[in-house]
């Protein structure tokens, strides 16, 4: 058994070679990694933190799960997000509620309510409210920083891919709004198209409003 005294700026920490890897500062919060978590000044609690400098600015948020190297380093008081993976969620500051989960997923934005999961998944994505699932989906998708996309993108290089298919050329989503890809290739032919659904590996959707 080992029992150390609870976790203040100065005591109740597990150190190696001199870095602390181990503290639990604030309330019912977890930390495991050289520079993991804060160690002074007000915290959000019930936050799990794991792998070095991960959460290493939070300020107020809470019950934040990140593992990775840096993963969360930038999160202030952000609260409810679970990101998993090398850069993942890198630009998140004060967002909540999103789940990304792969190396570089949601990594531009301060984004709110997105789920991205899978290399490079709604990796430039800046907006609110998207769903990226698979390699490359919906990677480049930028949108407004602080508006809603409502953009789902579901399967390898969904949302993205530049295919020709049945005299369509696809291309890749920038900006565009309240689009659904669904399958492998997937793609619209403007970069700026809303309310475009395409459903099938390789399928192009061509006009707004339409599938």
């Amino acid at each position: 058994t080992i029992d150390i005294a609870a976790t203040t700026s100065t005591a109740g920490q597990i150190t190696q070679a001199g870095s602390v890897i181990l503290h639990t500062y604030g309330s019912q919060n977890v930390f495991i990694g050289s520079g993991a978590g804060r160690l002074s000044g007000t915290i959000g609690g019930a936050n799990v933190a794991i792998g070095r400098a991960t959460l290493g600015s939070l300020t107020s948020g809470a019950r934040n799960n990140v593992i990775g190297d840096g993963v969360g380093f930038a999160l202030t008081s952000g609260s409810d997000n679970n990101i998993i993976g090398q850069a993942s969620g890198g630009a998140i500051l004060t967002g909540s509620n999103n789940c990304t989960i792969g190396t570089n997923s949601l990594k531009s934005g301060n984004n709110t309510a997105c789920v991205a999961i899978g290399y490079n998944a709604l990796r430039d994505v800046l907006n609110n409210s998207s769903i990226g699932i698979g390699f490359n989906a919906g990677y480049s998708i930028t949108g407004t920083a602080g508006a809603s996309g409502y953009n789902t993108c579901i399967g390898d290089s969904s949302g993205t891919a530049t295919s020709i298919v049945g005299g369509l050329t696809g291309v890749a989503m920038l900006t565009g709004t309240s689009n659904t890809m669904l399958g492998a290739k997937t793609s619209a032919t403007s970069s700026s198209g809303t309310y475009r659904t395409a459903i099938g590996c390789d399928s192009i959707c061509a006009v707004n409003n339409s599938i």
